[in-house]
Formats: C-alpha cells, sequence, structure tokens
C-alpha cells in the first residue's frame, strides 16, 4: 500500500525557507485515508511539526519534534491544551531522513510502512509550569495552553477502571511506522476556558 504525496516549497519568514509536505496515507485496518501537513527544519535539523486532521479514529492534532530537547509536544486543537513526553526516536526520522522518505515515496521507489505501534499514555496532573526542559518549538505552541506531561503505562487498564470515553487518540506518521497514542484519562487535562473537549 502506498501514499500519494506532494511537495511545496513555501517561504517561512526569517531564516530562509522551509518545506511543507503533504502526505495521504492508508491506514490499513479500516481501509482509511488521513492526511497529514509536514514543516520541516531541513536548515538545522531542530523540529518538525506534523499536523494532523480529524478523521474516523483519530483526533486532529499537531505534533512538535523538538529534535534539541529531545521531546515531542501533542497540541489537541479540540482541547485547547497540549501534551508533552520524550521523543520516540525509533518512530520519528529527523527532518533530513523524512523529507528524503517522501521524495522517494513519491517517486514510487518506497511505500509507507503502514505497521502500527500502539502505546498507551496516561496524563500527569498537575500542569507543567515550567517550561524550561520541555524545548523553545514546544514551548512556542503551547506555552498559552494547558500542558500537561504523558507517561507510557505499563499495567493494563481495565474497562472498569477507565471509561471508554475518557480516551483520546491521537495518530501520525513520522517516517517509522504509524504510531497509535491512546491517552486512558484525557479528561484529566483540562483545556484551555476549563474545556474537556
Amino acid at each position: 500500500m502506498s501514499g500519494s504525496e506532494f511537495l511545496r516549497q513555501s517561504s517561512r519568514g526569517g531564516s530562509g525557507s522551509s518545506p511543507e509536505v503533504g502526505s495521504s496515507i492508508m491506514d490499513p485496518v479500516r481501509n482509511n485515508v488521513f492526511q497529514e501537513q509536514f514543516d520541516l527544519d531541513l536548515e538545522f535539523e531542530q523540529y518538525e511539526e506534523i499536523e494532523v486532521p480529524d478523521f474516523s479514529h483519530g483526533r486532529r492534532g499537531r505534533f512538535i519534534h523538538d529534535f534539541a530537547a529531545n521531546k515531542t509536544g501533542i497540541v489537541d486543537v479540540e482541547g485547547r491544551r497540549c501534551f508533552v513526553m520524550p521523543l520516540n526516536r525509533s518512530l520519528v526520522l529527523p527532518p533530513h531522513s523524512l523529507f528524503d522518505l517522501i521524495v522517494k515515496m513519491r517517486a514510487g521507489y518506497y511505500d509507507v510502512d503502514t505497521e502500527i505501534v500502539r502505546e498507551r499514555m496516561r496524563v500527569v496532573t498537575p500542569p507543567i509550569l515550567d517550561f524550561r526542559d520541555v524545548g523553545y518549538y514546544i514551548t512556542r505552541e503551547c506555552s498559552a495552553l494547558p500542558t500537561y506531561r504523558l507517561e507510557r503505562m505499563t499495567v493494563p487498564v481495565f474497562k472498569r477502571s477507565v471509561e471508554e470515553s475518557q480516551h483520546a487518540v491521537f495518530v501520525e506518521f513520522a517516517g517509522n511506522k504509524i504510531s497509535h497514542l491512546d491517552i486512558v484519562n484525557i479528561n484529566d487535562a483540562v483545556g484551555a476556558g476549563g474545556s474537556h473537549a
């Protein structure tokens, strides 16, 4: 299965140009297609931003991978809040590698690796107040929103302990497999304006 991609050069104010890449990726489980918009820092390889629209089994979100801080930020667009976790370099390719992969996919040399890596995450409260260890790029996107750390769950969650309505799923493709993050206690993270969306 392959995704269809398109590349577009766009000027980003200040430091020159940064490619924006859009891709459509086929989800093998549900035969759905989801699209992503990529903003890649090819000059300094410090960050990449991946915009994922809402689709049938994932929330609309923006992933910010800060390679200098070794962190990933997730902007929950609906819930008006952010989440921060360690950068998973086994799933997230650096900007140049991701760009090269997309160019080769577009040329027909590679197909998208549609294997899904599922992770269960838990919101850690209270929200972050000190953004110093979060990194510049995540702070830029999240400092005006309630921001929470996410931690990987190692113990199974039983349906009685966490209702399905408290779950939220964020999905992205960042070069190596499809990452499926299930946040089991999303309602513990209050968004801007008191929203629990």
